[in-house]
């Protein structure tokens, strides 16, 4: 039986280990926060979310390949949201899995409303590798009170996990970077 739970920074070379097997390069810290997916005792999946310039990323989102299509990846999700703890976060997934990370309330963003370091980053992996990605923002838990506390209109995202909750004003633009347009995927 797979079981996904928060790694502790002891394990966090295993992590690494894992990742170096399945072919993804990362270079954790240990202020990082990894949750891990295992089955007796061997890893199968991991994702990581690290501070960047005071900014949560959400990165190396990972499922060994015999694991995949099982559900796991939205289990390592889902696990992410009570570390999140209703701070804002970002992350850039291929553009395919939109609808994966919107699971948990990521909306796609322009990448000029994204910070600078991550848009150059989008830049990198688009252009320097070729690339088809998209950067995606969760917002903050202060962020949605402010909102509905300005009298927007909200729609719960379809999400069993966590009350996240998108926000739609009468006008197209919601918040710099995200507009209804962005969002109506996921409503």
């Amino acid at each position: 039986m797979v079981t996904t739970r928060e790694a502790w920074p002891e394990e966090f070379d295993r992590v690494v280990e894992f990742y170096r097997l399945i072919g993804y390069e990362a270079i954790i810290n240990q202020k990082d926060a990894i949750v891990v997916s295992e089955e007796g005792g061997e890893l199968c999946g991991a994702a990581r979310l690290c501070l960047e310039r005071g900014i949560l990323v959400l990165r190396g989102v990972r499922v060994r390949e015999e694991y995949q299509r099982q559900g796991i990846g939205t289990q390592l999700l889902r696990a992410l949201v009570p570390v999140i703890r209703g701070r804002e976060c970002f992350c850039i997934p291929h553009r395919y899995l939109r609808s994966f990370y919107g699971q948990i309330g990521f909306v796609e963003v322009d990448p000029a409303a994204a910070p600078p370091f991550l848009a150059e980053r989008h830049v990198e992996y688009r252009s320097g590798g070729g690339l088809d990605v998209i950067i995606m923002r969760r917002p903050s838990t202060r962020e949605i009170q402010e909102i509905e506390d300005a009298g927007a209109e909200t729609r719960p995202v379809r999400d069993t996990t966590a009350d996240v909750r998108v926000h739609l004003h009468s006008s197209d633009e919601t918040r710099p970077g995200l507009k209804r347009s962005d969002i109506k995927d996921y409503l």
